[in-house]
């Protein structure tokens, strides 16, 4: 997968909605990230200016594609604002020094294009960035934003929906990488 914590197969189950960190490469650590998320999105919402995320940590699904799902940390549904929360690890830490990993800004892409493609079924305005607050290596959290791209998303939709083929069919061999074009 795209994720340095994730196998392939628990990416697909996770893009269609099916698991959460449980399954992750290292549970007990995707736990903590877990735990930590109420207070990196309340820090979020005073850093934005007591902006207020009214929906936490629930699976949207695209309404046309069954299995197209994603579970932002948090969203706002007047700004609008899709944000993630991270709690990263010292080793981790130099990724960030520029820009997000890579892995973060397909996340982000794929939540704010699910987001966008749900959010006008319920009169809600689209996305423009979905943004990530990250707190890196015990610090306070720091701020990072990622414009949405429907180009970009489109190239995902057909990455993802190879992917889910090729796992569906037998010929995906879990231990590949993805890439993107």
């Amino acid at each position: 997968g795209f994720s340095p914590y994730n196998s392939p197969h628990s990416i697909a189950l996770r893009i269609a909605g099916n698991i959460g960190w449980e399954a992750a490469k290292n549970p007990e650590i995707a736990q903590w990230g877990h735990y930590m998320e109420p207070a990196i999105l309340n820090h979020w919402e005073e850093f934005e200016g007591k902006v207020k995320l009214q929906i936490r940590g629930e699976t949207i699904y695209h309404p046309e594609v069954e299995w197209m799902a994603a579970t932002p940390d948090g969203m706002n549904l007047e700004k609008p604002a899709i944000v993630d929360a991270k709690n990263v690890d010292w080793k981790r830490a130099i990724q960030f020094r520029e820009n997000l990993p890579d892995d973060f800004i397909i996340q982000g892409l794929w939540q704010a294009g699910v987001y966008n493609a749900y959010a006008p079924t319920l009169g809600f305005p689209k996305a423009t960035q979905t943004f990530f607050h990250c707190a890196i290596g015990n610090r306070p959290p720091k701020q990072y934003a990622i414009p949405f791209d429907q180009s970009a998303f489109d190239k995902l939709v057909i990455i993802a929906t190879d992917f889910r083929e090729k796992v569906f069919n037998g010929n995906f061999d879990f231990g590949s990488k993805l890439f993107i074009a």
